[in-house]
């Protein structure tokens, strides 16, 4: 549940009664954290993964271009091979096959870990109102992630971020 702190900073709209928030971190994290309506998460997952998406996705391609032009310029077959040379991995292959063999040291475990957020969505949603609605609960949402983690940091490791943030202010 979102606390009564977190949600009497948002502004409520007049003739619909909703909470208006932004898209900054301090209104988002919250809600995918502790709101325990999916769909509520789910919309505020998607409005942030569509944020500025126009704006940035030409400029993002520019930078792309130029990277690779500038690598050119210097001789380099491409921005990547620019950047690890001087580096201890020296090459981007040799980055990409660091990166598979993390990848499969740590797969099972984060496997294990999303099996485990996915068994709670599922015991979950059996009690909720999700069901009755018909629902998915045979995949892990990426809305479903923070929250379920959340939840089991709460209830099996006894963490409680609300108590920690009385240490660690902004």
């Amino acid at each position: 549940m979102i606390g009564v702190e977190v949600i009497s900073r948002f502004l409520r709209d007049n003739s619909t009664g909703k909470y208006i928030i932004t898209l900054k971190a301090p209104d988002t994290l919250p809600i995918l954290k502790f709101a325990t309506n999916p769909r509520t998460r789910q919309l505020v997952n998607e409005a942030l993964s569509k944020n500025c998406q126009d704006e940035n996705t030409p400029r993002f391609l520019e930078v792309l271009k130029l990277r690779h032009e500038c690598a050119t310029l210097l001789g380099y077959q491409s921005h990547g091979h620019y950047m690890c040379e001087t580096k201890m991995v020296e090459t981007p292959e040799k980055a990409e096959e660091f990166l598979l063999e993390l990848l499969e040291v740590y797969r099972p475990k984060c496997l294990e870990e999303l099996d485990l957020l996915l068994d709670m969505k599922r015991k979950d949603f059996v009690d909720s109102a999700a069901n009755a609605k018909n629902e998915d609960d045979s995949k892990l949402d990426p809305w479903d992630v923070s929250y379920y983690t959340q939840l089991y940091k709460s209830k099996y490791a006894g963490v409680d971020e609300a108590a920690l943030r009385e240490f660690f202010p902004l």
